[in-house]
This record gives C-alpha cells, structure tokens and sequence, in this order.
C-alpha cells in the first residue's frame, strides 16, 4: 500500500516537473516581441509605420493590392516621416511609382527589391543614407545603362556591369551601403565633387583598390566603408569631412601615411584597427570624439600627435600598439 503511494506521489511529482519544465522552455522574450510589435505597428491609409525611439515615423510596409502610384506623406499624425526600414516594400508588384517626401533621410535595404513593376521614384531630396540593393529586381533597373546606376540624380544604388574601373556621375551625393562590396576587379574608381556620404562597407574588401582621391565636398565616411582595402597606401582626407564611421578602414594594412584636416570632429570605433603599416599619426585640433581601439593592433605605429583640446580617450585606442614610442597628449585629457 505505501509503495503504490509513493508511485502515485512521484508520478504527480514528475507530471508537476514537466510542466513547469515546458514553461520556463519557452522563452519570454517572444511574447514581449509580439507584444511590442502589436503596440508599434500602426496604419494610415495604404501604408504601414512604426514609431521609432525619438517619436519619428518610419515606413514598413503598404498594403498588397496598395495603388500603383504610392505617395509617401512626410508626416503622420503630427510626426515627421524620416525612413523608410529595410525590405519594407519588397516585393510588391502592385507598385509602378513611389513619391518619398524630402524628409526621409535613410532608406533601409532591399526597400524596393523585386517590386518587379516599379518603374520610377519621385522626391527624396533629402536622403543622406541608403542600404544594400534597394532596386534590385525592379523595372527601373533594368531600365539602367550606364555601369553605375543612380537614382534621382544624386543617389548610385546598383552596378550595372562589373569592371576594373569605375567613374561615379556628376551630381551624385551618395554611395549605397554595399556599392562596391568585395569587388576584387575594382582598380580604379573616379568620386564626383558632388559626392557627400559614403555608406556602409561601401568599398569593403576591394583588395585591388590602390588609390582613392576624396572629393572636396565629403562630409561623411560610414562604417566599414574601406575595411580590408589592403592596396591602400596613402589616405588624405577633405576639408570638409566630419566623421569616420566603425572599423572605417580598418585591416588596410597597406596604408603607410594618413592626412588629417581640422574638419574632422568625430572617428569611430576601430577605424583604423589593424592598419599594420601605419607608421605616425597627427589628429586634428577639430577632433571631439575619439573611440575604442581606434588604432589597436597597428603595430608598426610609432608616433601619435593630439593637436585637439580632447578630453576622454577611449579604451584600447592603442592596444597591441608594440613599436608606439611617442604619444603627445594634450593638456585637457581629463581620462585615458
């Protein structure tokens, strides 16, 4: 009698443990997700929005059977429309023609791509950043000619033909993220002095890339934009550059000399990571923002030069930095 309890009290036991077991297996996180995507996702006429962390609208989506000609407000609600989030019309072949307000200022990846019937873009003046193969498989690019193609006079999304040497068009404001990403034929390529902004691993891995004149005009340089240009040797920055995105050039182990201009403001984390043939290093007095391992690993660098009234020096900026023998800082460093 008492063992047939003890049974019965270990199989209540057991049943209780595999509950419990099942519950805590499924993770949390996913009915906060779908929750968070519930409240975030909102609609206003044929188009789909979110909300993003500074109160702004961002585009994701419209409607299937959304009208051929679908025109983007520049605000809903009261908040202005300021992107337009990765893939958020892909696939659509309802569209033939998008009109984007001039307040959007990014367009994520693959915003259009395989909206086979999309023939045309309207607006947009005030796109400063545009992901990976937003066109790709549209009726407009197929429409393209010319080896570079370039959406609205002023933004190259997508090559047309793959070719040693490239020359951007006049007028052209900004490179796509991606642009020319591991493109090992690359030798040669002719920047505009129109051109403002460079995207993300723009020029990533162009191992044969030897040299790069910067146009006057650049303002910006996003991450990974030159990471693993290993031809490299020589770097002279514009007068008008304000930033150096992440890992910007790092693992260029070719390049030997950086020129800095007093334009500079801000570099980001691991720029120049791994440059193993950089040798001495002027920072500009402009210089606001320095981040973490910026120059780790370059171990043939000798000589660093702050020219600026930095304060904070971020962690690991000259990590494994083993030949570094000069390093003149300047007096308002309040932290390293």
């Amino acid at each position: 009698m008492q063992k047939k309890i003890w049974k019965r009290l270990f199989s209540v036991i057991t049943a209780i443990e595999i509950v419990i077991g099942f519950v805590l297996s499924v993770p949390c996180h996913v009915n906060a997700q779908t929750v968070q995507v519930q409240m975030e996702n909102n609609s206003y006429e044929e188009i789909y929005y979110t909300i993003n962390t500074v109160g702004n609208a961002v585009i994701s989506g419209a409607l299937e059977t959304c009208s051929s000609t679908l025109e983007i407000p520049s605000s809903i609600e009261g908040r202005l429309v300021t992107e337009i989030e990765a893939e958020a019309f892909a696939g659509n072949t309802n569209i033939q023609k998008i009109v984007v307000p001039d307040s959007v200022t990014r367009i994520g990846d693959r915003a259009f791509a395989d909206c086979s019937n999309l023939q045309m873009l309207e607006g947009a003046a005030g796109i400063v950043s545009v992901g990976t193969d937003i066109m790709n498989g549209t009726a407009w690019l197929q429409n393209q000619t010319d080896n570079v193609a370039v959406l609205l006079q002023r933004t190259a999304v997508a090559l047309t033909k793959q070719c040693e040497q490239y020359a951007v068009p006049d007028g052209v404001e900004v490179l796509s993220d991606g642009l020319f990403d591991g493109n090992t034929t690359l030798t040669g390529l002719d920047l505009p002095d129109s051109l403002k902004y460079i995207g993300k691993n723009c020029l990533r891995d162009c191992v044969n890339l030897k040299e790069i004149v910067f146009p006057a005009h650049l303002q910006q340089i996003q991450n990974g934009a030159f990471q693993g240009c290993i031809g490299l040797q020589e770097i002279i920055f514009p007068t008008k550059l304000s930033a150096i995105g992440d890992q910007a050039f790092s693992q260029c182990s070719g390049i030997e000399r950086i020129t800095f201009r007093d334009s500079l403001r801000t570099i980001g984390n691991n720029a120049f990571a791994k440059c193993t043939g950089l040798r001495t290093v002027t920072l500009p007095s402009s210089l606001i923002q320095i981040g973490t391992g910026v120059f780790s690993k370059c171990t043939s660098l000798c000589a660093v030069t702050f020219q600026s009234p930095i304060e904070e020096i971020s962690s690991n900026a000259f990590e494994s930095c083993s030949m570094l023998e000069t390093l003149i800082l300047p007096d308002s460093l309040l932290k390293i």
